[in-house]
């Protein structure tokens, strides 16, 4: 019996996903600079998690739903590490006109 379908890893230059498939597994890596945008979605006990790249498409992730809190936990932790990844001028360029730059250190 197998515990985990889906591993999450958070290194030093990117997230890496690996999944269980038959025969063996697949390894998806994106970059911190790469990540666009997160979304997520929770059906009772069926959840999913989608991260939009800048140029390789989305991942998708599904999880359980009671790991809601630690899903929120790993996306504010991927938010933080896409947003130091990229040049001042990018973090910028996304805000609304007015607004504030967020502290990558909160």
């Amino acid at each position: 019996m197998n515990l985990y379908d889906h591993l999450l890893v958070v290194g030093p230059a990117g997230m890496t996903e690996l999944s269980r498939r038959p025969g063996g597994y697949t390894e998806t890596t994106v970059a911190y600079d790469q990540m666009a945008a997160f979304e997520g979605s929770v059906n009772l006990l069926a959840g999913r998690l989608t991260l939009h790249t800048l140029g390789a498409g989305a991942v998708s992730i599904p999880f359980n739903g009671s790991s809601r809190q630690v899903v929120t936990k790993l996306v504010h932790t991927l938010r933080r590490l896409a947003l130091a990844a990229r040049p001042m001028s990018a973090r910028r360029d996304a805000l609304p006109p007015g607004a504030a730059p967020p502290d990558p250190a909160a």
